[in-house]
């Protein structure tokens, strides 16, 4: 599956429209990703779930809330 490189597990970002990026190792031209941000770490508190084909995501208010803690998945 793809690797999660940033924001990196327990990471601290103040940034409120990040841009979440992460590497997939295979060859597959027409691969989907599923991203998920919650509130919790088992995603069942304010879960975001976008879905994008390329290996980036930015994303901007009004998703995020300030000083409050994010999990994210693929």
């Amino acid at each position: 599956g793809p690797k999660i490189i940033y924001p990196a597990e327990n990471i601290f970002i103040s940034k409120l429209d990040p841009t979440f990026t992460w590497k997939f190792g295979g060859t597959q031209a027409d691969l989907k990703y599923e991203v998920r941000i919650a509130e919790d770490q088992n995603f069942t508190q304010n879960v975001i779930t976008l879905r994008t084909s390329t290996p980036s995501l930015h994303l901007s208010i009004p998703y995020l809330k300030p000083i409050t803690p994010y999990y994210w998945t693929l």
